[in-house]
């Protein structure tokens, strides 16, 4: 499956599984028909919940939410309707300047998450997500890495779950904090 690119989005998942049939096909020549039926099963799978997520998005009103992510989990956000503003390797190959560029990016006015790879370490998108007043998302690139993500279906169920949680978190954050300072204004002016 070598160059067949990002797995965890949808359409590079049904490359890969396009690839194992036809390898599993002409390794076993007299399964060929369960062959074909599991992966147009599965195929079918992939394409409904890709539906099914892409629709949430958009129902929710979350389409081109600016978000800053881990570079591994950057296509599938951007796949899901998402804007990535910026986008960081792993946290152990940055700079000091590198990690103050994703800060930067991070504090712009309407980025709402940072989006981080839970196998690549997290504790640095946690800090970004701390000092820019973010939500800290983290995504999965495994199935079972996660309780109840057992499944590829599973997984990118989880991720999407995530970062609809961070997204209307940071909101209500947001509006409850233009209230508190609103409150804090009239008293201001009362004073």
């Amino acid at each position: 499956c070598m160059g067949l690119g990002e797995w965890n989005i949808p359409t590079g998942a049904i490359a890969y599984v396009e690839k194992i049939t036809e390898g599993l096909k002409t390794a076993i020549p007299t399964q060929e028909a369960s062959i074909q039926e599991n992966a147009d099963a599965y195929l079918t799978a992939i394409n409904d919940k890709a539906e099914e997520l892409q629709n949430q998005i958009e129902t929710l009103g979350l389409i081109d939410r600016k978000i800053v992510s881990m570079e591994w989990q950057k296509d599938y956000l951007e796949w899901i309707g998402l804007n990535v503003t910026h986008h960081y390797p792993p946290p152990e190959g940055l700079s000091v300047q590198d990690e103050l560029d994703v800060i930067n990016a991070a504090s712009q006015k309407d980025v709402a998450a940072v989006v981080d790879n839970l196998q690549s370490g997290t504790e640095f998108g946690a800090r970004v997500a701390s000092e820019s007043g973010i939500s800290h998302v983290i995504f999965s690139n495994f199935p079972g890495a996660v309780p109840n993500t057992d499944t590829y279906l599973e997984m990118i169920t989880y991720n999407t779950d995530q970062l609809i949680n961070g997204i209307t978190s940071f909101d209500h954050t947001s509006q409850q904090t233009k209230v508190l300072q609103d409150q804090l204004n009239t008293i201001q002016l009362q004073r």
